[in-house]
């Protein structure tokens, strides 16, 4: 059997748009499991991963794109925090640092400034399933073509 794996994009018309992977369980399509990095480039991002999240309770508007189909046994419905093979790819992943100092800062420029976010490490976390064939290649380019805001 295969799960199907989508890419979550909550749209901002001023700011980059949020991105998050998510998997719909076997038992209720509107609740699954979100794996994203939550934080700023002012202060750097973290992993986050909740397995229950209920999509039909956000209020934020956001686009759901489809990536493709991923292994059953890749994937663990439950509360518990048992670390599945998915989530173990994704805390591989780096989540990015701080990318941009702020204003005040005494730190010295950087040039030019490469700003990371939740796109860039979506982007890196998407090409690694692909790369241990977690995920089919056509992931890659579904994620280029995202809206970015």
């Amino acid at each position: 059997m295969s799960r199907t794996v989508f890419l979550l994009v909550f749209r901002s018309p001023l700011f980059p748009a949020h991105w998050a992977l998510w998997i719909p369980s076997a038992d209720d399509k509107n609740v699954g499991k979100v794996i994203e990095v939550d934080g700023s480039v002012h202060t750097g991002f973290e992993h986050s991963i909740d397995p229950v999240f209920d999509l039909s309770k956000t209020t934020r508007t956001f686009v759901v794109i489809k990536l493709g189909e991923i292994s059953d046994d890749t994937v663990v419905d439950s509360e518990s925090r048992i670390i599945d093979p998915i989530e173990q790819v994704a805390l591989s992943v780096p989540a990015p640092g701080p990318t941009l100092n702020p204003v005040a800062s005494n730190a010295p420029p950087k040039a030019p400034v490469q700003l990371s976010n939740c796109q860039n490490w979506i982007t890196k976390f998407v090409a690694e399933l692909v790369c241990r064939n977690l995920l089919d290649a056509s992931a890659n380019e579904v994620v280029q073509n995202a809206p970015k805001n």
